[in-house]
């Protein structure tokens, strides 16, 4: 389904996004995110978005997923 939001994400039956909550990481099916102060990728709640290598830092251009991750694109 599309939205107006272009941080929005669907995921898979089985797969899952990773969190950085205060209580550590969590799984989430709830694609629905948004940049916080810092560019960095967040849920509705303002838990970090986790790829493979820390929190998803977003500089510009659009998201893209690739091989399960998302990173921006020029």
């Amino acid at each position: 389904m599309k939205t107006e939001n272009d941080f929005d994400m669907a995921l898979e039956v089985t797969d899952f996004f990773v969190v950085q909550t205060p209580f550590g990481e969590r799984l989430t099916r709830d694609g629905a995110f948004t940049l916080n102060a810092n560019n960095e990728l967040v849920d509705m709640q303002g838990n970090r978005v986790m790829g493979k290598n820390g929190p998803i830092k977003i500089n510009g251009g659009r998201l893209v997923v690739d091989d399960g991750e998302p990173f921006p694109r020029e």
